[in-house]
């Protein structure tokens, strides 16, 4: 697989090392972020993702502006979302897969493939 940009916001310092860790192993390159302002800092910044992975926190805060980013910037709008919850695996509008905790990290890296293959960038 190519070099595939992906914007991860996690706020579990653990998980984010360990899913950067994993995911840099397995060829992508991480945009990574603590919070759903990091996050649109960064885009701000020129992070141009082929997929973000988000988990969105209770309460969302900042998150649903974050989704908004992703669903109307003409450069975004073909990002594949993953979205981290800790909610039932309930649809989240402009997702292409919703994981509901617990998951394991495997399981997320399998999730961006996917996403990266239905929007045929992988």
């Amino acid at each position: 697989m190519a070099c595939a940009k992906i914007l991860l916001l996690e706020t579990d310092e653990d998980l984010s090392s360990s899913l950067t860790d994993v995911l840099a192993g397995d060829g992508f390159q991480c945009c990574v972020a603590s919070s759903a302002g990091d996050a649109l800092r960064l885009l701000d910044r020129g992070c141009a993702p082929a997929v973000a992975i988000i988990d969105v926190p209770e309460p969302p805060g900042r998150t649903a502006e974050l989704f908004q980013r992703l669903r109307t910037e003409e450069r975004l709008l073909k990002v594949p979302v993953v979205v981290l919850t800790a909610r039932d695996a309930e649809p989240v509008p402009g997702a292409a897969t919703v994981l509901a905790k617990p998951f394991t990290v495997e399981e997320i890296v399998e999730a961006a493939r996917a996403s990266l293959r239905a929007a045929g960038r992988g």
